[in-house]
């Protein structure tokens, strides 16, 4: 069973990425789709993980967003956590 933790607000959310950076390495985004109705938008996109010591993780993922004064309110990222699993990740 896997637990995330959801952190809201700046502080939190810097927080958080202090705390997975080093063990998480560098992520590359390469997005194929984008389509957005009023104040939402979706993206297609393959994220490419980096891990220390040389293990990468490819990830197609579906991130759907909403905004609110212009700014990201809302961030739902949708994707197999098997697709994950089968390359090596925890």
């Amino acid at each position: 069973m896997s637990t995330i933790a959801f952190s809201s607000g700046k502080a939190a959310i810097a927080a958080l990425f202090r705390q997975l950076g080093p063990s998480w390495g560098r992520v590359e985004t390469e997005i194929e789709t984008m389509v957005s109705h009023g104040t939402t938008f979706m993206v297609e996109r393959v994220d490419t993980h980096f891990f220390p010591g040389g293990k990468k993780i490819v990830m197609p993922v579906c991130g759907v967003f909403e905004t609110r004064d212009g700014l990201i309110s809302v961030c739902r990222d949708y994707f197999d956590l098997r697709t994950w699993r089968k390359q090596g990740g925890a």
